[in-house]
């Protein structure tokens, strides 16, 4: 089956490579000098709008500072004298208000009239003072609008001479390279649709029946698989865990009968060899001492041995044989 899916699938890619190759080295050739034109005619179109910006925002920065340092110079003594002015009024009408509204919590149900005589006379003084202030404001604002009206005004005249020009330039720039670009890209968007479409139907065409095919193969082969694995799955368990089970019952006996053959041996050594030691220390140790006690006279059999006679020594012996 492998080879067969390899028969199908090795002759198709080689039939994909052969058409797409080509296609995309086409496209390519065809949109690398149009990607260069297109910077060609972008790079210089960028620097000549950057060329006029960049006096026109300094320019425009120029203008518009002075007229935030004077608007500033105009509007925080105005701000500051209407806080002076509206302060105290505020604290005089909350003075006088603040009794009356006690006073009406204190009679849920006033008379009109004395409502009226209360509030007559407030309103009376709240505009003797408002009318005044809002007239020296006028007069401070008036002025001021007029100034900016005259500061502004010229600015966007000159800004607007300005960018008319620029955005006039900018568009008939952009427009015949938009053209152009669309005259160029249509055909080549069409030409690639008209390569690939066919393309995408072949290998529908050849990979939708390789899919069934290779599904009506594939599937009875999972089936007839699992058929076979499972009672051969079944029949493995069967077989080998009574073995398991069996070896694991046989080396559990093998130890313990080890075990129980190796205490007593080592235990009859044991007692053999314990005698055996004390036997030996018994029997080398006079002996050692003995010939500790005849060293001398031995010392002196050796003064007067003929030469090339092996000596010896009765405290090496002695260390050597004595242990415990």
């Amino acid at each position: 089956m492998a080879a067969s899916l390899k028969q199908h699938l090795v002759p198709l890619a080689v039939s994909l490579k052969q058409q797409l190759v080509p296609l995309a080295v086409s496209l390519k050739q065809q949109l690398v000098p149009l990607a260069v034109g297109l910077k060609q005619q972008l790079v210089p179109l960028v620097v000549s709008l950057k060329q006029q910006l960049v006096p026109l925002a300094a320019g425009l920065k120029q203008q518009l500072v002075p007229l935030a340092v004077s608007l500033q110079q105009l509007l925080v003594p105005l701000a500051v004298s209407l806080q002076q002015q509206l302060v105290p009024l505020a604290v005089g009408l909350k003075q006088q208000l603040f009794p009356f509204a006690v006073s009406l919590k204190q009679h849920e149900a006033p008379l009109a009239v004395g409502l009226k005589q209360q509030l007559v006379p407030l309103a009376v003084s709240l505009k003797q003072q408002l009318v005044p202030l809002a007239v020296g404001l006028r007069q401070q604002l008036v002025p001021l609008a007029v100034s900016l009206n005259q500061q502004l005004v010229p600015l966007a005249v000159s800004l607007k001479q300005q960018l008319v020009p620029l955005a006039v330039g900018l568009r008939q720039q952009l427009v015949p390279l938009a053209v152009s670009l669309k005259q160029q890209l249509v055909p080549l968007a069409v030409g690639l649709k008209q390569q690939l479409v066919p393309l995408a139907v072949s290998l529908k065409q050849q990979l939708v029946p390789l899919a069934v095919g290779l599904r009506q193969q594939l599937v009875p082969l999972a089936v007839s698989l699992k058929q076979q694995l499972v009672p051969l799955a079944d029949s493995l368990k069967q077989l080998l865990v009574p073995l398991a089970v069996g070896l694991r019952q046989q080396l559990v006996a093998l130890v313990v009968s080890m075990k129980q053959q190796l205490v007593p041996f080592s235990v009859s050594l044991k007692q053999q060899l314990v005698p055996l030691a004390v036997s030996l220390k018994q029997q080398l140790v006079p002996l050692a001492v003995g010939l500790r006690q005849q060293a001398p006279f031995l010392a002196l059999q050796q003064s007067h041995a003929t030469p090339g006679c092996v000596s010896w020594s009765v405290a090496t012996l002695e260390d050597r044989i004595h242990f415990h």
